[in-house]
C-alpha cells in the first residue's frame, strides 16, 4: 500500500476530494436528471451529477470527456461554468451555450478513456 501512495491516482483522489469538500455535504443531492443526453452504459463512459438542494451549484463528472446535454431547470438562472481537471487539479472557466435551460457541454480534448473532467456550475 505504501507504493500506492506514489501512484498518480493517489494525488488525483486528493484533487477530487478537495473539490467535493469545497461544498457543504449536507446540502448535496445526487441528481442524474440533470443529464438529458450523453449518459452511457459503457464501462468508462459514465456521467455522474450532484447539485445543491437550492440549485446554487452542481458538479458533473464525465469519465471519458464526451459531450453531454444538461437540463438546468433545477439550477440557479445565472451560473458560472468551469472545467476541473482531476488529473492535475487545475480549473478554468468558459461560457455556457444553449437554448433555455438546456446546455450542451463539450469537455476539452478528445472523448477517450482517461480524459475525465468535472463540470462545475455555480452561482
Amino acid at each position: 500500500w505504501r507504493e500506492g501512495l506514489d501512484l498518480p491516482g493517489a494525488a488525483q483522489m486528493g484533487y477530487l476530494g478537495r473539490l467535493l469538500q469545497s461544498k457543504p455535504v449536507l446540502e448535496r443531492i445526487p441528481d442524474q436528471s440533470l443529464i438529458v443526453d450523453g449518459q452511457s452504459r459503457e464501462y468508462g463512459s459514465h456521467v455522474q451529477a450532484t447539485r445543491a438542494r437550492d440549485g446554487s451549484w452542481a458538479f458533473v463528472y464525465i469519465a471519458d470527456g464526451h459531450s453531454i446535454t444538461l437540463d438546468g431547470s433545477k439550477l440557479a438562472r445565472r451560473l458560472r461554468a468551469a472545467w476541473f481537471n482531476p488529473r492535475d487539479g487545475t480549473k478554468f472557466g468558459f461560457g455556457l451555450r444553449g437554448e433555455g435551460s438546456r446546455w450542451r457541454v463539450d469537455p476539452p480534448g478528445e472523448a477517450e478513456p482517461g480524459n475525465d473532467w468535472v463540470l462545475i456550475l455555480e452561482r
